[in-house]
């Protein structure tokens, strides 16, 4: 009887486990995103603050076989945009 119920627990304990790593593996984007937002906070600038350069790099991105800009793209080509006009 108490083989069991070691039985029962042990198997409870792994299914327990297994779902808090598939958790964990679900969350880890999110986790890292967090972590990197917060770790580089200060790093970081919206168009206002920008410290003043002579020169601006935007870094390429995806252009899909049509010629339509990918998301990343379009956001990196809009903000040097506005760094350019600021």
């Amino acid at each position: 009887m108490k083989t069991l119920r070691r039985l029962i627990h042990s198997r409870r304990a792994v299914l327990w486990l297994l779902v808090l790593a598939i958790l964990l593996l679900l969350a880890s984007p999110f986790l890292l995103r967090l972590y990197t937002a917060l770790r580089y906070r200060d790093l970081t600038y919206g168009v206002d603050k920008v410290p003043a350069r002579p020169v601006a790099i935007i870094f390429g991105a995806r252009v899909m076989p049509s010629g339509r800009l990918s998301t990343m793209l379009r956001d990196r080509v809009a903000t040097g945009a506005d760094l350019y006009q600021a």
